[in-house]
């Protein structure tokens, strides 16, 4: 009986901080995400800049 009370206090705590895992994981993929859209900014940008060129 004292191993399932354990267990049953255990859980919340272990979905708490899964929880804060997920949410740290967001927080890092929206964040590699904007980079990669001002990484894709630049590449359009250096792309119209080198068409620009090779057009003259």
């Amino acid at each position: 009986m004292l191993m399932n009370e354990r267990f049953f206090k255990v859980i919340p705590a272990v979905l708490f901080l899964f929880c804060l895992l997920q949410i740290f994981e967001l927080v890092l993929i929206i964040n590699i995400m904007n980079k990669t859209e001002k990484l894709e900014a630049v590449i359009v940008n250096n792309l119209k800049v080198l068409k620009s060129i090779t057009n003259r």
